[in-house]
C-alpha cells in the first residue's frame, strides 16, 4: 500500500498503516501546502493546535516530497516541544514518551522526509509494527486516505471536559493519553 509521509501522523493514518505488512512512502509526489506532510495537529485547552515544520522557500514552493529542506533557522523545534509539553504533561504517559520526542526534535535534519521517517521509525518500536517498509521510485497513486475507525476514538483526552472529539488529531495524543494500549486501540 502506498502513503503519503505525514509529521507525526494522525490517529487514522496511523490506524491504516498498522494494518499493512508493506508500506511503500511516495516520496516523488510534488510538496503539497496545507496538507500534513510536514504539520501535525495536538488538542490543547483552548481547542486544535497545528505545528508545523518550516521549509525552505515556504510553503509555496513547487518541489518533490524527496527534496523538501527544513528551514531550521527559527526555534520551531523549541517551540514544538514546549507546545507539546504544555498541551501533554498531565497526560498518563507524558513521561514515557516526551523524552525521545523532545529528543528527537531538537536534532537539525536537512531533510523533511528524513525527519518524518525518523519519527516513522520511533512510532513503530512503539507500537510494535514489524512490517516491510520501502519508498517509491517512480510517481505512484497513493491508495484511498485512511478512514479512521470509531472505536479508535473511544478514550479519554487531556481536555475531554473541555473539548469535544476533534478528527485527524495527531498520534502523539493517542500515546500520550493510552501509552501502550494505543496499538491495541489502533487494531480494534
Amino acid at each position: 500500500m502506498v502513503f503519503s509521509t505525514q509529521y507525526f501522523p494522525s490517529v487514522a493514518w496511523m490506524q491504516s498503516f498498522l494494518q499493512q505488512q508493506e508500506i511503500t512512502i511516495e516520496q516523488w509526489e510534488n510538496y503539497q501546502k496545507q496538507g500534513l506532510m510536514n504539520r501535525c495537529k495536538i488538542l490543547g485547552a483552548e481547542g486544535v493546535i497545528t505545528l508545523s515544520v518550516p521549509l525552505v522557500g515556504g510553503r509555496e514552493q513547487k518541489a518533490l516530497v524527496k527534496d523538501l529542506k527544513i528551514n531550521n533557522s527559527s526555534r520551531w523545534h523549541t517551540d514544538q516541544q514546549r507546545a507539546i509539553k504544555s498541551c501533554y504533561s498531565k497526560a498518563p504517559f507524558f513521561d514515557y514518551y516526551f523524552e525521545p520526542i523532545e529528543k528527537l526534535l531538537s536534532k537539525k535534519h536537512e531533510y523533511l522526509l528524513d525527519l518524518n521517517m525518523e519519527v516513522l521509525q520511533m512510532l513503530t518500536n512503539w507500537l510494535k509494527w514489524h512490517g516491510i517498509l520501502s519508498f517509491t521510485n517512480s510517481f505512484q497513486l497513493k491508495d484511498q486516505s485512511p478512514i479512521i475507525n470509531p472505536k479508535a476514538l473511544n478514550y479519554i483526552k487531556v481536555f475531554a471536559d473541555r473539548q469535544p472529539f476533534k478528527p485527524c488529531l495527531s498520534i502523539i495524543d493517542l500515546l500520550f493519553c493510552t501509552g501502550p494500549q494505543a496499538q491495541h486501540i489502533l487494531l480494534a
